[in-house]
């Protein structure tokens, strides 16, 4: 059979579902004469080892490869079967296509300047020339999705193995320039590992959207617009929000990125963050200026007075958010998961600065001995920019705890590292004395912030005997909703494969509130109270109490009507409650 291309390959094996796959291959096969669908899956193995990725990536895709295989042979459907399964499966993977980042890194800037003349224009500017009109990519193609001539650029790709099932949403700014953009996604390409550009594919507004259909105005509006960024967003599962800089971003002022950050907040889609290479110099002078800094940059925030190119469209997703969840709520979601983003951007541009550090200093120590010796051990210390937020959580007004709580809750999220020394600082009586003196929001921050201290084995020693689990208990019943939810958790990583803490936890009373939130609080306290009775149940003298409190009975109800991370837990409590105790 002919020899499948590189690219062809590449985006047959990146596709995430089964169904996808196949129709890409026998696209293919039917395309290129190839003999078999079994051929083009043997070959698409050879490829996977060829590439070199990490032994579990490999397995992955080789798994992938087989089971299409397996899935064509189970096959007796008649060619004209899967010819109209190919047909009308076309319109929702031409959806879910994604640009390829090899292909915009390499191929994409020369073209726009090939095209526009410019070195780095807009994307508003390259539109005219590559996304619509006479010269665009897609000019002339027909679209899958609705048959008619002229289609959107992840379509006119797509045969050169350029586009193929998106791996990660992309929130942005039209008015970027192209360079900017680049690098941006070559910073963050660089976080994702050896090959990962090959693998990366991007729902890109720009790319996917059929730009051709948008000007024309008579088949996309703007409530079309909101279901397929939203439906997309939370099918891809995972969203790179990139900015230009990190002064007055633009990206703050757009009402659609709002919306995606909102979307993404509402259903618990994993965001990460990305800059171009030019915001490191502001960057340097923003780091210096600390928390200050980092909370000025969010508080323009104002989805009210957001805007869109489209005026119709701005319109249209503020009537949406005044309808659900209101202008002020967004604006809070926004804001936190902006922050979280950040302060993790923060954390690694401090970090490679403090590497950098050591590095001069070993090379000194390695020449003076003793004194030198002991500047090193210096650096090892907190920045500057982290020691003040400590000491915010005690001398910092009411905003500013509030605040300090919630960077240090992201910084320490699954960072060993971070929780280790943000420990060491003294992070751990701040926020505890935080949890009875705090603000609501400080509260919750802070029960966050010892959540994600004490999942360091290290730490849940140090959290317990500093006098945090009577406080968290008592947030159980009396906080707000998400204090609750992180009350929970702190108090679920502090019972985990340790009894003595397990105990502790029982006997502070927090059996009763935590089995009253598996049936009274949010979807995450029920996820999260189900997860700290599973632990503390995991002790001989508790399986009783859990019991005589009542668990079972909600804990049995969530297996079906809660989250799946709520049903799991609840599986595992109900578990180790039935293990070797008298509640079997």
């Amino acid at each position: 059979m002919p020899k499948i291309s590189e690219a062809a390959m590449r985006a047959f094996l990146t596709f995430l579902d089964l169904e996808t796959y196949l129709q890409a291959a026998l696209d293919w096969c039917e395309k290129e004469g190839a003999a078999s669908l079994e051929e083009v899956v043997e070959e698409s193995t050879d490829f996977a080892q060829s590439l070199k990725l990490k032994n579990l990536e490999r397995k992955r895709f080789e798994k992938r490869a087989q089971e299409a295989l397996a899935d064509s042979r189970k096959s007796t459907a008649p060619a004209e079967s899967l010819a109209d399964s190919r047909k009308s499966a076309a319109p929702a993977e031409s959806r879910m296509r994604g640009v390829s980042a090899t292909w915009v890194l390499d191929v994409f800037p020369a073209m726009v300047k090939s095209s526009t003349g410019k070195d780095s224009p807009s994307f508003i500017e390259i539109a005219p020339f590559l996304a619509h009109g006479d010269a665009g990519i897609g000019k002339g193609k027909v679209c899958p999705r609705d048959g008619m001539p002229d289609s959107s650029i992840v379509d006119a790709l797509f045969s050169e193995g350029n586009s193929g099932r998106s791996t990660i949403f992309l929130s942005w700014v039209w008015s970027y320039k192209v360079l900017d953009v680049c690098s941006a996604l070559a910073r963050w390409l660089k976080t994702q590992g050896t090959n990962a550009s090959a693998l990366v594919f991007i729902w890109w507004c720009f790319f996917t959207n059929n730009q051709f259909r948008i000007q024309s105005g008579g088949t996309v509006t703007t409530q079309d617009l909101c279901e397929t960024f939203g439906d997309q967003l939370k099918k891809v599962g995972r969203m790179l929000i990139m900015m230009n800089k990190y002064r007055d971003p633009e990206y703050v002022k757009r009402i659609w990125c709002i919306f995606e950050v909102h979307m993404a907040a509402a259903e618990s889609i994993k965001t990460e963050l990305t800059l171009p290479d030019s915001a490191q110099e502001e960057f340097d002078e923003l780091a210096r200026g600390g928390l200050d800094s980092l909370s000025n940059l969010l508080s323009s925030i104002d989805t009210e007075k957001a805007e869109a190119s489209v005026k119709t469209d701005e319109t249209a997703i503020k009537v949406l958010i005044k309808s659900g969840a209101g202008f002020d709520r967004v604006n809070e979601l926004v804001e936190e998961t902006l922050m979280a983003s950040l302060t993790q951007e923060f954390s690694r541009a401090l970090k490679a600065k403090r590497l950098g550090n050591k590095s001069v200093d070993a090379n000194v120590a390695a020449g003076s001995g003793g004194p030198a010796i002991r500047q090193l051990k210096q650096t090892t210390q907190l920045s500057p920019e982290f020691t003040e937020l400590v000491e915010q959580l005690t001398n910092g007004t009411p905003e500013a705890q509030e605040k300090s709580a919630a960077v240090l809750r992201s910084l320490l999220f699954e960072n060993a590292e971070n929780q280790r020394e943000f420990a060491e600082a003294g992070a751990i009586g701040p926020l505890i004395a935080l949890l009875t003196t705090g603000t609501p929001k400080a509260q919750a921050h802070s029960a966050g912030a010892l959540a994600n201290l004490a999942a360091n084995g290290e730490n849940k020693v140090k959290v317990a005997e500093a006098g945090a689990i009577g406080p968290l208990v008592a947030l159980l019943s009396k906080g707000t909703p998400e204090a609750q939810a992180h009350s929970a958790a702190a108090l679920w990583n502090l019972a985990v494969n340790n009894g003595e803490n397990q105990v502790k936890v029982a006997e502070a009373g927090a059996i009763g509130p935590l089995v009253a939130l598996l049936s009274k609080g949010t979807p995450e306290a029920q996820a999260q109270s189900a997860a700290a009775l599973r632990n503390l149940a995991a002790n001989g003298e508790n399986k009783v109490k859990v019991a005589e409190a009542g668990a079972i009975g909600p804990l049995v109800a969530l297996l079906s009507k809660g989250t799946p991370e709520a049903q799991a837990h609840s599986a595992a409590a109900l578990r180790n409650l039935a293990v070797n105790g008298r509640t079997r």
